[in-house]
């Protein structure tokens, strides 16, 4: 008797232990929603999800607004420091087509320069074509020979904070100027 049950047993594991598993279709009932845009800041993040663009932000919004600039400027390639100035910069949209492009305002000379901005939190000044198309170091500033070339970046822990290092050329003077400093958002 009691090896008729074990063999009962047996048979029995036997027959449900080699069903076969059959996979349900359905939609994966995922609590996260993601944003699918790879242009955008967040893209991917909370993946695994549902995708929703609606999440998206942008390098336009992470930049946009108006900043206190405190700098300190430097001459010349042995950093000789000049002085520490505050001043005001203003951040925008470009254009309608992108997310990346920026212009910058800098009551310093009153000028606008252009940026592009990516998914890392830097913004990128962009480079000037000449009209003879070689490529010059930078973008006009003040004056008509005086080029700039640099970048800001977005501290990601504090969103107020922006980090500016900007580098200027010109044919008076040290030929170098650098400015090395710190925006907080207004």
């Amino acid at each position: 008797m009691r090896r008729i049950g074990i063999f009962v047993l047996a048979a029995t594991l036997a027959v449900v232990a080699c069903k076969k598993y059959e996979d349900k279709i359905g939609v994966a009932d995922l609590p996260n929603s993601y944003c699918n845009d790879p242009e955008a800041v967040n893209y991917n993040w909370n993946f695994p999800g549902k995708p929703d663009n609606s999440t998206c932000f942008y390098p336009d919004s992470v930049f946009a607004g108006t900043y206190i600039l405190s700098d300190s400027v430097y001459y010349s390639e042995d950093f000789i420091f000049s002085r520490a100035q505050t001043d005001t910069l203003t951040i925008s949209k470009r254009g309608t087509d992108s997310h990346s492009q920026l212009t910058v305002e800098w009551k310093t000379c009153n000028i606008r320069m252009n940026f592009t901005a990516d998914r890392f939190y830097k913004a990128t000044a962009d480079s000037l074509f000449g009209a003879d198309t070689i490529i010059r170091a930078g973008q006009l500033f003040c004056r008509p020979t005086d080029t700039l070339s640099g970048f800001m970046m977005k501290d990601r822990n504090d969103p107020k904070r922006l980090k500016v290092n900007f580098t200027i050329r010109t044919d008076t003077g040290s030929k170098v100027v650098f400015y090395n400093g710190t925006a907080i958002k207004q």
